[in-house]
């Protein structure tokens, strides 16, 4: 995989996820995070040698992929002020975010693909259900793939309802 990624939320199955795409050989200087916390920011950019800064608008630029890692509650406002290019395939991690408020949120031009990774994930272990609607392209459900499969195992859900269980 080759695609710019950007994480907003650079939390512990961000940072999963950043190690296990670069076990697999995803180049470092093709990952940026947006992380505000100081302490966690200079953390990842010391064990993972990527970018990361406290704006997610600055790092936006570019990315084919972006993972939205924040916690459910704070979603609306991490994505507050983002522009993302026609087609980028975002990926989100948040529990209970529907794909409806994320398009309502970023607006139609994204390929939205939500996402629960379970916690053996951290270990790269994990089994990741994933979910899309239908008009979502085979391309960027291909991307959403290889990005969680860098923690484990994938498989896709027919409805959205069904990440419920595995929350």
């Amino acid at each position: 995989m080759t695609d710019s990624i950007l994480f907003i939320g650079g939390g512990q199955m961000a940072g999963a996820l950043i190690g296990g795409l670069i076990a697999a050989g995803h180049v470092p200087s093709r990952l940026r995070v947006a992380e505000p916390d100081t302490v966690r920011a200079e953390t990842l950019r010391r064990e993972y040698k990527i970018t990361v800064d406290a704006s997610a608008a600055k790092l936006a630029a570019g990315a084919n992929v972006v993972v939205l890692a924040v916690k459910p509650q704070v979603m609306r406002e991490a994505l507050r002020g983002l522009k993302l290019d026609r087609g980028t395939t975002v990926i989100s991690i948040a529990a209970g975010v529907r794909l409806a408020s994320l398009r309502r949120w970023l607006g139609d031009g994204a390929h939205l693909v939500r996402s629960m990774p379970n916690t053996p994930a951290l270990l790269r272990a994990g089994i990741s259900a994933l979910y899309a609607e239908a008009s979502v392209p085979a391309a960027a459900r291909d991307k959403a793939s290889a990005v969680l499969a860098a923690v484990g195992q994938t498989v896709w859900v027919p409805r959205e309802d069904l990440l419920d269980a595995v929350t």
